[in-house]
Order: structure tokens, then C-alpha cells, then sequence
């Protein structure tokens, strides 16, 4: 009886939204907030009701009001879930059917073509009184296109606000004397109590409001129950008269339980065989069906492993075939955390009671991640549930054990049918995507939830360069920089600038050198992130890009992304800052252990200009290999001739190139020459720089060991350049 699909309108953040075409393993990702668990929430809150098999009752609520989408409660909640209709249960309902309305074969017979059933639940709050009731019950497919949910198909029953208010009303009477006949078959079985309050020795009786305590116990009772109880210990003379008094309050309470279950309502109830003012029977059947579903909440604050784990392991190593099932969950978490749990017979506070010991040590040693993961672990296995909704299973555990979970509840998937939410990117990198739904808040900050659809763009990105499915579902700005150095000199640099960075989620990529932007830049690419509305930069080194192959670069993007070309040679040229320098110098030294670290400002600021002065040869190379030795593609789309006559047009093409080699190494000289004066800082490599500054002083600086950021945390906010300002502010939406 599996959920094909889950609608929801009015309710919390959810102002209207849907699940559609629920699998066996569905994944909700979005981030903190969206409203993942709110969507979770609501198939509680149906199997709970369906469970009760009544058409309406109360609803049991503390703050029915801040159950409605912006507190508005002048249009009922409506959460609609479609379930699959098996055989047998199909079968059932026909015979129930046929029994309440056989004039009606023709209509029951088309049942047979129905393979799903639809619940439509609402919940209202009218004059201070918070109820729900069935408002739609049908075979087929749920109808969410409108404000309203309705169900095409075959109509089983429709109950209008009014009359489920009604309904309510009645079970919430009902509810009443069910809780007065347990207080009176409570007070009616409670010989030591009697015994006190009537025995014959005692000249002076305590108020009768004491007996009332010590009978109804945790019962709560109505006025007039509870005056009848009272005048019952005023006039009887023992325990056996007052027995016999309450004995015919009870059989009076189980005649107007009675009556009260077959009351009619004012307003009338559509049913299959025509209007009735009684729920028919076969609704409350079909109710308990579905609501007996075996069912298992884990939300994101557990509870933790106790006793009652302790005592199910236990229990196994003395059941027919228990041994062999302890055994497989034994392996499973072995296998999946790397530990040993086993049950024994232990004593606490001197009475013999069951303890869970993992890898020989109670419970409560072990970590918090093992703890939440056992848990998970524990709750599927022992309980066997057919619905399993699992908030955060990420939650303390590690990338390692996140892995090994995620792929347990995938094996586990094709058991149970699970809904799960994460904001874990690594979760959402790994799971399958076949039934995944994006939750997330629209502009009106309402949830809203998108399926992500297969054939989606996402599932052609080059995810082996380094662009993960999390960075398209998880993020709403995204920053394409070359390398991790990158990235990091960007976050430190806008902590020196006290920007907060917490304030819009950004995420970045890494592309691994200007040389894959086209990748990254690929249309498929663009118009996804477009799509998701993912603001997008693109950040790349100044090098010796020359302005045609600039124009290039912002003609890919088309207006989709903006491209930012340093000013400066590579970000490390950013960092060229003498008391920064200074001071890494100086962390270098005493990390060595050395006695003398000081260097001096002034000393290292020489230093910096004098090797970057150094490296004008080195320029001028780096930037003819940039003009002459561009790539000759023998096989790019658009070339004509045979393999022969391309291989000719290639050679004539690097003879040409050859030719003018002379001819440009003078034009870049010249350039050089005109701008090395004022920009020697800003174009000699500002790595190599600070490598040959470094070592210099006997220390080293290696960008791929992150002394690029270390340098960038020792920077001065006023040392930070204004066209690194004004790029931070962008992106992080400060300006």
C-alpha cells in the first residue's frame, strides 16, 4: 500500500505543494528551513487520523493557529495523499459494497480498473474548536490543479466543513464517555482504595474530593460522571453497594456511547449508494486499512537508544529463528560503522534488566555519530516498517559513515518505501535520482517543491571536473574560481572585511584552470543553473589572456553569468602586501622553532619588489608561449578535407606561426617594457613571488598546502585592494 503521491495546501510554509509520483526511495533535499519536515508532517498527521477510523474528530493541536499558512485559518487545510490499491483490499471493498448497496453491482464492478485510493484530509478551526475530517475519499488519481484538492475517479464519499465539524463534535462526545468509562472501570477495579475509603474502623472519612484522586487516578472525568461518583461514596454503606453503583454507571456510560456513535448529523454525508447523515461503514474500514500501515518517524532529534532496544536484541537469542536474524543485524552494523553490538542480562538498581553494549562498551561511551546511527539502524531492522519518513540522517556522522548510511537506506529502500530529508551535500551527491524533490522557498517565502526530473540538465553536468549535483540543488549563488587557493583567499579576505558571509548561500566551484571554462560554460550548464535562478561569476586570472579571447569568454556566457577578469596577474598578486608577508614570515619561523624571527616590514617590502622585478624575462615568456603556441586541432567540428590535407593545412598554419616569431617577441617586449615600471607587482607571477620572498628568509610558501589563505588571514582590512572589495560585496550581495 504504497503512497503514490502527496499534496498539501494551506498548511505551515506549504501554501501549495506537491509530491508527484512518489518511488520507494525518495529524497527531499533543500536547505535549513525550507520546509522539508513540514511535508514530512503531514503524513503523520493523515495516518493518524486514518488510524482512528472516523470520518471526523477533534484535532488535537496546541496552536491550531500556527498550523496555517500565515496564520489564516478562514480556509481549511487540505493534505491529499494517494495510495496504491492492492488486489485484496480492492476485492474487499467491492464485497463491503455489494452488502451496503447490491442495486449498485454496475457502478462497484468499475472499482475493478482502480488501482490507487485517495484520501483528502481537512482541517479546520472554527469558534475556538480545531477539527479534521475526510473531506474526499476516492478510487483514482488526486486532482491538485485548483485552490482546492478533489479526487477523479470513482467517488466513495464527500463530507462538506459543516458536517465535518458535526462529525467532530460527535466523536469528540464520544471521546468523552470513553474516558468516563475508563475512570469508572478504573475506580470500579481498585479494591485497595474501597477498602480504605470504606472500612469499617474508621470514625472520620477524609473529604470525598480525596477519593475522587485515589479512584480516577490519571482519568480525566466529566462534572456530571464525577457528581454521580460523589454522591455514590456519600450514600453507599461499603464497597460492595458502591461496586454495584458503579457498575450501572458503566452500562449506562456503554449505552450512551452507543447512541452517541449512531447519532445523525443535520447535514448530510455523500456516500457511494447516495446521501446519508451516518459515515457508511466500509469508510471507516478503508480508513483503518490505511492507517494500520506499519510506520516508523525518525525525525532530526532522536530519541536515544534505551532499554527497549536492549530488550528486542535480547529477546532474539530465545525466539525460533532469532539467533539467525540477531546475527544479520550483527553484520549490518558491522559492516556499515565498524563495531560489534550485542544485548546481554545486566543488573541496574538491583533488578535484572537487558543492556546494549557496542564493541564491549555500554552504550553511553560511544560516540554520538555511532549512537544516531545505530538508531536508524536499529529502528528499520527490529521494527520492519512499510512507511519509513527519516529526517536528517546525516545528522553527527561523519563523510565516511554518511556514505555507508546513504547506501544502507538505498538497500533498505527496496524493503520499506522511505521518504527522507537532507541539505547534506554529500548525501545529495550520492543518492540516486529517481524520485528527489527540491524544497524550497519561493519570493512570498512559501514552501514550494520541484521533482527533479531525470532527464534533467543536471545529469549531463561534468561532474568529474569538479561540479557537483549539490551545487546546483543546494546553493543560490554560485562562484567558479580555478583552484581551491582561490576560494580560500576570497572567504578569508571577506572575513577581513567583516562581510557576512552567512547572508546569502553561496557556494564555490573549482575548475581547475582557466583551460576547462568552456566546460563549465557549456549551454546545457548555463541553462540549468539559469533556470534554478542561480546567480553565477565566473573568476579568472588576469595571466596573459589577451582581450579577443576576454570577448570570447563573455560571448559563451551571454548574459547568464558575469566574467571577472583579475586586473592582477593570479590572486596571489593580492597578497603582495609587505606586513602580511612580514608577519607569515615570522608564523613560519617560530613554527620551525627557530630563536631569532624577525624580519622587518621594510626588509621584506625591498625584498618583494626586488624579486618581482627579477621575473620581467619570465613575463615576457609566459606571455609569447601564450600568443605563439596555441593549440592546432586536427579533428574540431567544421573542418573540412581528408586527414592528409588537414595534417598539410596545420603544417602551413605553424609555418606562418613560425615566421613571425621575431616579429612578436619585439611587440611583447615593447608592451612589457611600457608597463613594467608601474605594474611590475601587479604582472609578475605573485606565487613565484612570494615562493623566491619566502625562501629567501628559509621559509617556504606553497599555495597548495593553503599558505595562500594563511597569508590572506594576516592581512590588514586597508591592505585589501578596492577591486577585490567592490568583487566581495557582489557576490555576497553587500552592495
Amino acid at each position: 500500500m504504497r503512497i503514490r503521491s502527496i499534496h498539501v495546501r494551506r498548511f505551515r510554509s506549504v501554501s501549495a505543494a506537491s509530491l508527484a509520483e512518489c518511488g520507494q526511495l525518495n529524497v527531499l533535499i533543500g536547505k535549513n528551513n525550507a520546509g522539508k519536515s513540514n511535508l514530512l508532517a503531514t503524513v503523520d498527521l493523515m495516518l493518524s487520523h486514518l488510524k482512528r477510523g472516523t470520518v471526523g474528530a477533534p484535532w488535537s493541536v496546541e496552536r491550531p493557529l500556527d498550523e496555517f499558512t500565515d496564520r489564516d485559518p478562514t480556509t481549511a487545510i487540505e493534505i491529499g495523499i494517494e495510495f496504491e490499491l492492492p488486489i485484496t483490499i480492492n476485492n474487499l471493498l467491492r464485497e463491503r459494497l455489494t452488502k451496503e448497496a447490491p442495486h449498485l453491482d454496475r457502478a462497484i464492478d468499475q472499482l475493478r480498473a482502480h488501482n490507487t485510493i485517495a484520501f483528502i484530509l481537512a482541517c479546520s478551526f472554527d469558534d475556538s474548536l480545531p477539527f479534521m475530517f475526510i473531506k474526499h475519499l476516492g478510487a483514482g488519481r488526486i486532482n491538485a490543479s485548483g485552490k482546492h484538492l478533489t479526487v477523479d475517479g470513482l467517488k466513495l464519499l464527500e463530507v462538506a466543513e459543516p458536517v465535518g465539524r458535526e462529525l467532530s463534535l460527535i466523536q469528540d462526545s464520544v471521546g468523552a464517555l470513553r474516558s468516563d468509562l475508563n475512570a469508572l472501570t478504573h475506580a470500579k477495579s481498585a479494591s485497595r482504595e474501597l477498602d480504605y475509603i470504606f472500612a469499617p474502623d474508621r470514625k472520620e472519612r477524609p473529604p470525598i474530593r480525596f477519593y475522587m484522586d485515589q479512584l480516577f487516578g490519571r482519568f480525566r472525568v466529566r462534572s456530571s460522571t464525577a457528581q454521580a461518583v460523589h454522591e455514590l461514596i456519600r450514600a453507599a454503606k461499603g464497597s460492595e453497594e458502591f461496586g454495584t453503583g458503579v457498575s450501572q454507571l458503566i452500562a449506562e456510560t456503554e449505552d450512551n456511547i452507543r447512541n452517541a456513535e449512531q447519532r445523525q448529523t443535520e447535514g448530510t454525508i455523500s456516500a457511494f449508494a447516495g446521501d446519508t447523515k451516518i459515515p457508511p461503514a466500509y469508510a471507516s474500514w478503508l480508513m483503518q486499512q490505511y492507517g494500520g500501515i506499519s510506520s516508523l518517524h525518525l525525525r532530526e532529534t532522536k530519541r536515544p537508544i534505551g532499554r527497549p532496544e536492549a530488550e528486542a536484541l535480547l529477546s532474539l537469542k530465545i525466539q525460533r529463528g532469532g539467533p539467525e536474524r540477531l546475527a544479520l543485524i550483527q553484520r549490518t552494523v558491522r559492516a556499515l560503522l565498524g563495531v560489534h553490538v550485542d544485548a546481554f542480562q545486566g543488573a541496574a538498581h538491583g533488578e535484572r534488566s537487558a543492556e546494549m553494549d557496542i564493541d564491549e562498551f555500554l552504550m553511553e561511551a560511544n560516540g554520538a555519530g555511532v549512537r544516531e546511527a545505530l538508531r536508524l539502524i536499529l529502528d528499520l531492522e527490529l521494527n520492519g516498517p512499510v512507511l519509513a519518513l527519516i529526517e536528517e540522517p546525516e545528522v553527527h556522522l561523519h563523510p565516511g559513515m554518511e556514505h555507508a548510511i546513504e547506501s544502507y537506506l538505498r538497500q533498505k529502500g527496496r524493503e520499506s518505501q522511505m521518504f527522507i530529508t537532507t541539505h547534506s551535500t554529500n548525501f545529495v551527491d550520492s543518492v540516486s535520482f529517481q524520485n528527489v524533490y527540491l524544497v524550497s522557498r519561493d519570493g512570498s517565502n512559501k514552501t514550494v517543491c520541484e521533482a527533479v526530473d531525470a532527464g534533467d540538465a543536471a545529469f549531463r553536468i561534468q561532474a568529474e571536473l569538479g561540479l557537483r549535483l549539490s551545487s546546483v540543488f543546494m546553493f543560490d549563488r554560485l562562484v567558479f574560481v580555478e583552484g581551491p587557493s582561490d576560494e580560500a583567499v576570497l572567504r578569508e579576505l571577506a572575513t577581513i572585511l567583516n562581510i557576512d558571509t552567512g547572508k546569502e548561500n553561496v557556494g564555490f566551484v573549482r575548475m581547475g584552470g582557466v583551460r576547462n571554462f568552456a566546460y563549465y560554460a557549456a549551454e546545457h550548464t548555463l541553462d540549468l543553473l539559469a533556470r534554478r535562478r542561480i546567480r553565477m561569476w565566473f573568476i579568472v586570472d588576469r595571466d596573459e589572456s589577451a582581450d579577443d579571447e576576454v570577448a570570447r569568454m563573455v560571448s559563451r556566457l551571454g548574459g547568464r553569468a558575469r566574467l571577472i577578469v583579475l586586473e592582477r596577474r593570479e590572486m596571489e598578486n593580492y597578497l603582495l602586501d609587505a606586513e602580511a608577508v612580514d608577519a607569515f614570515i615570522v608564523e613560519k619561523r617560530k613554527a620551525s622553532g627557530r630563536v631569532n624571527c624577525d624580519v622587518g616590514v621594510a626588509e621584506v617590502d625591498r625584498a618583494i619588489r626586488e624579486h618581482a622585478e627579477a621575473l620581467k624575462d619570465e613575463v615576457i615568456r609566459l606571455r609569447l608561449e601564450k600568443r605563439l603556441l596555441v593549440p592546432v586541432h586536427l579533428q574540431r567540428r567544421g573542418l573540412v578535407g581528408s586527414p592528409v590535407e588537414r595534417i598539410e593545412q596545420a603544417i602551413e598554419s605553424l609555418k606562418d606561426r613560425l615566421g613571425k616569431c621575431d616579429e612578436e617577441m619585439t611587440r611583447v617586449v615593447k608592451e612589457v617594457a611600457t608597463e613594467w615600471p608601474r605594474r611590475a607587482l601587479e604582472l609578475a607571477p605573485g606565487s613565484v613571488v612570494l615562493q623566491s620572498v619566502a625562501g629567501q628568509f628559509g621559509v617556504r610558501f606553497d599555495r597548495k598546502s593553503g599558505d595562500s589563505a594563511r597569508l590572506a588571514r594576516l592581512m590588514k582590512e586597508r591592505a585589501v585592494s578596492e577591486e577585490v572589495r567592490r568583487l566581495l560585496s557582489e557576490i555576497w550581495g553587500t552592495s
